[in-house]
């Protein structure tokens, strides 16, 4: 009999989907195969027993995918591969490769389109570096100043005036 101290969702972060699956179903045949009281003992909810048991119908406790069947609106696979040989001829930026598509090939293609199916196939975009020039220079050269040359404290605004000599 093994008991079992931590949550489903512990035993699925530790041990992963597939094992935390088949303690979950061991904990449900200690119960009697009671649904509420295995939930209870793993703090989880009784759907998941239930999906659990359901994955052990269907001989696979891994968990399944939470990709969309179908994806409509995706962008051709066609496309994609010209936009790629595109970069890789011309090693240009989503903005320029957007110019190129409309001038060379006669599609039309969001800027950021462009750059999702780059980052997608793990393309890497350079940026350069702009140099800022700062709007308030320094006014003194502090360095080549001696001291006191060009400030001045005046002793009338100390609070503490027995400190001073």
């Amino acid at each position: 009999m093994v008991n079992i101290q931590q949550s489903y969702q512990e035993l699925k972060i530790r041990f992963g989907p597939k094992t935390a699956r088949e303690l979950l179903q061991d904990c449900l045949k200690q119960n009697d195969n009671n649904i509420s009281k295995a939930a209870r003992k793993l703090k989880c909810n009784r759907r998941t027993v239930m999906k659990a048991l359901v994955k052990k119908e269907q001989n696979n406790l891994m968990d399944a995918k939470h990709i969309p069947n179908s994806q409509p609106r995706q962008t051709k696979p066609e496309i994609e591969a010209l936009v790629l040989k595109w970069r890789e001829q011309t090693k240009r930026g989503k903005k320029r490769l957007r110019k190129i598509f409309l001038d060379e090939e006669k599609i039309t293609l969001p800027i950021s389109t462009i750059g999702k199916i780059l980052k997608r196939n793990n393309v890497k975009l350079r940026y350069k570096k702009r140099k800022h020039r700062s709007s308030n220079p320094q006014a003194y050269n502090f360095s080549s100043l001696m001291p006191f040359e060009k400030f001045q404290y005046d002793t009338k605004d100390y609070l503490d005036k027995q400190a001073l000599k």
